[in-house]
């Protein structure tokens, strides 16, 4: 029976509104479910629409199902029997859209985004969160970040380093007070108000970053929180015995789960699949965090 593989990468989800308080997550999705399609829209991009168009719940995690498109993007049919292609059937109004899913268990926070290409980035359907939310009435300037939830392999792959030339790191606000778990670089993005911040240090020519102290070191302890303020982190360097560098990104080290959904059925019976393996995937996550010993807290003072 022919199968094809989706691909479900895990993100934890941070929310304020105006007044900077922590959203009750479960409240929110209820707003979302509750609220008219014609509300459930957002423009991103300049020209992109972002249409939540449905949502459903499978027990304690909810799909949201999103549709986006804009009105530039055009539309070729090929008929492969008769050997004839016709231009966009299109009537005036409508666009072409692309299908997004997300599922979300809001009590533990965590997200299993579906990636497709073409379709939205975790970053765009943060942004549409945000917009939805505020056109709903759930909270003024609602701002919602999805961060990365890191694997083990991440640590493990970071130990090998001999030297490390460059770190790199870009952090959102996390819903909780930057400085009750926070480093140097969120303690002065809070004291700046800022909502986000990137850092970037070099060694000297021909030297290495301490791995033990300084930016690598508050690296390695911010990814062992799935509930985390990390967007995006890269390593350049390279390990003993090689003399070629090495880039490490937290991209290619995401919690994720690949789903082999059957093509004989109907589109509802491979989107059933896909929540299943969502389900899944979070399920694991949360067993995860429970299991794991709690991070050592990370000092809000610069390191010595």
């Amino acid at each position: 029976m022919p199968t094809v593989q989706r691909g479900l990468y895990a993100y934890s989800i941070h929310g304020r509104g105006r007044s900077g308080e922590v959203i009750d997550y479960t409240a929110f999705v209820q707003s979302l479910a509750a609220a008219t399609s014609v509300l459930r829209r957002a423009i991103i991009n300049q020209d992109e629409v972002v249409l939540l168009r449905d949502i459903r719940q499978y027990g304690r995690v909810w799909e949201l199902r999103f549709l986006s498109g804009s009105d530039r993007e055009s539309l070729t049919l090929f008929d492969v029997g008769n050997d004839r292609e016709r231009d966009d059937p299109r009537s005036e109004g409508e666009i072409v859209v692309r299908p997004t899913f997300l599922y979300l268990n809001p009590e533990t926070r965590f997200v299993a985004l579906e990636r497709r290409r073409p379709g939205l980035s975790a970053t765009e359907i943060g942004k549409a969160l945000g917009i939805i939310g505020t056109a709903v009435g759930f909270a003024d300037d609602l701002v919602i970040d999805l961060n990365p939830v890191t694997a083990e392999s991440f640590n493990e792959e970071l130990a090998h380093f001999e030297r490390i030339r460059q770190a790199s790191v870009t952090v959102a606000r996390p819903n909780l007070d930057w400085t009750e778990n926070a480093n140097t670089l969120t303690a002065y993005a809070a004291e700046s108000d800022g909502q986000s911040a990137e850092l970037e240090i070099s060694a000297p020519r021909g030297g290495s970053l301490a791995k033990e102290r300084g930016i690598v070191k508050d690296i390695k302890e911010l990814v062992l929180h799935a509930i985390g303020p990390l967007k995006k982190v890269k390593i350049v360097g390279r390990h003993a015995d090689e003399k070629r560098e090495r880039t490490l990104t937290l991209a290619n080290h995401q919690e994720r789960q690949f789903v082999p959904v059957e093509r004989s059925g109907t589109a509802d019976d491979e989107r059933a699949q896909v929540a299943q393996g969502a389900e899944s995937l979070l399920d694991r996550l949360e067993l995860a965090a429970a299991s794991a010993d709690p991070p050592e807290p990370i000092n809000s003072e610069p390191n010595e």
